[in-house]
């Protein structure tokens, strides 16, 4: 029942009890900085599955970006939702 926001979240910050994170944008992840905040919130809970959400722009920068950096987990595991209005 709590809402945190927060820019940080790659080398060295682990934010401990978090179920799900959106990330709002992705970067080349060349310095691993996306894959470390996705890294983070998947680190072992006991009878807990983490979900993040990674929203991204289509036909974009910002779709390389992503992939790129999901290319680094178990794709059995990613799932892509596409929607075309959000609101």
């Amino acid at each position: 029942n709590e809402l945190a926001m927060v820019k940080k979240g790659g080398v060295g910050t682990t934010y401990k009890n978090v179920d799900s994170v959106i990330i709002v944008q992705a970067d080349s992840d060349k310095s691993g900085i996306t894959s470390q905040k996705i890294g983070r919130i998947l680190l072992h809970q006991p009878g807990k599955i983490a979900e993040i959400y990674i929203i991204c722009l289509m036909g974009t920068q910002d779709e390389d970006w992503v992939n790129q950096s999901l290319s680094n987990f178990d794709e059995r595991k990613v799932k892509f939702i596409k929607s075309e209005k959000i609101c």
